[in-house]
């Protein structure tokens, strides 16, 4: 499907969920910068940026993925969703 159409940032941010499955956070965060940069408001993609830099040992740069997506977030429950991650990156243990 990407390769018919290669600016459909929906499939690249579903292929990005699948690398991410398969611990493949490089090419995951490749998919999900890509996807941002065609749709910025595709709160998932901010997300799984954020968890693949994460793995990747990029704290701030996950960070500033999260706070991204905030700007696009029109309820309480995706500002939750966004405060509940950066609590998780934070939590001790």
């Amino acid at each position: 499907a990407i390769e018919l159409n290669p600016a459909q940032a929906t499939f690249l941010n579903n292929r990005a969920a699948a690398h991410i499955q398969n611990f493949d956070f490089t090419n995951a965060l490749r998919d999900c910068i890509e996807c941002l940069r065609i749709d910025p408001t595709q709160i998932k993609a901010y997300f799984r940026a954020s968890k693949c830099l994460l793995h990747l040992g990029k704290v701030e740069d996950s960070l500033s993925h999260l706070h991204a997506a905030q700007q696009y977030c029109d309820t309480p429950a995706n500002k939750l969703s966004i405060q509940s991650e950066v609590f998780n990156i934070f939590k001790p243990g």
